[in-house]
């Protein structure tokens, strides 16, 4: 149970994706899919706490049947601010903005369709902190034209 006391708890996130391949005049079959794309999220909890993220990104892919590699750079910035209210002096304490140690993350991984509708993905990111990744897709696409 969350006590009542700090306040309302709002969280928002959207994003924008742009396929940018009808732009280029290179005939589909043979393109890579290159994408851009933007997305920030929010959450405040109460007047304690804001913390604030976005990022940029830029991806390209290129699937066959039933295998999609893909790769990506992405431009990322977040923010965190506390404040509260000291039971010791009774005064409201306001610690200075976080920022994120983030900067620049690539990315490269793949897609392994094993069944209709279910399949694997990999991938590596190189970053301020770098991490691997790896989960188990349900999608409703048609079976051989992998999605990433």
């Amino acid at each position: 149970k969350i006590d009542e006391s700090i306040g309302e708890i709002t969280f928002i996130g959207y994003g924008l994706s742009h396929n940018l391949n009808q732009w280029i005049p290179v005939p589909l079959p043979l393109a890579p899919k290159l994408t851009i794309g933007f997305m920030f999220q929010e959450l405040e909890i109460g007047e304690i706490i804001k913390s604030s993220h976005t990022a940029f990104n830029i991806r390209v892919s290129k699937g066959v049947p039933l295998l999609s590699v893909y790769a990506g750079a992405q431009i990322e910035s977040s923010d965190l601010d506390i404040t509260y209210q000291s039971e010791i002096t009774g005064s409201e304490i306001l610690l200075p903005t976080l920022d994120g140690d983030n900067d620049i993350r690539f990315t490269g991984g793949f897609r392994l369709t094993l069944f209709p509708f279910i399949g694997i993905n990999a991938d590596y990111s190189v970053g301020e902190y770098s991490a691997i990744n790896v989960g188990l897709n349900f999608s409703f696409d048609p079976p051989g034209i992998p999605v990433i």
